[in-house]
């Protein structure tokens, strides 16, 4: 009886993952792997706070993925025009970007 159970709940479980496999795809960025629809939309955010923040046209942008916790970016590095800023997920500030001091 106790290994039908397991075998059961083992099942179910495949059943779950497999239902949620496909919204939660990663991908490996800058060799950090993350959920690819979490990395589309953080590097967006943070793309826009460089365009406003460096004075730069969006495509003189380059973003690199600094830091993952738990498959979710956390740390972007971005260079544009001749600057360079490092941008945190900040926890006190509402999970919002945030510009690292030097």
């Amino acid at each position: 009886m106790y290994e039908a159970r397991s075998s059961r709940l083992v099942t179910t479980a495949i059943v779950i993952a497999a239902a949620f496999g496909s919204s939660t795809a990663c991908v490996t960025v800058d060799g950090v792997v993350v959920r690819e629809k979490k990395w589309e939309s953080h590097e967006a955010k943070v793309r826009a706070l460089a365009v406003y923040r460096l004075e730069c046209e969006p495509q003189d942008i380059e973003t690199t993925l600094v830091e993952a916790t738990a498959h979710s970016p956390t740390k972007i590095s971005v260079e544009g025009c001749d600057q360079q800023r490092t941008y945190a997920r900040s926890l006190r500030a509402g999970y919002t970007w945030q510009p690292e001091r030097p």
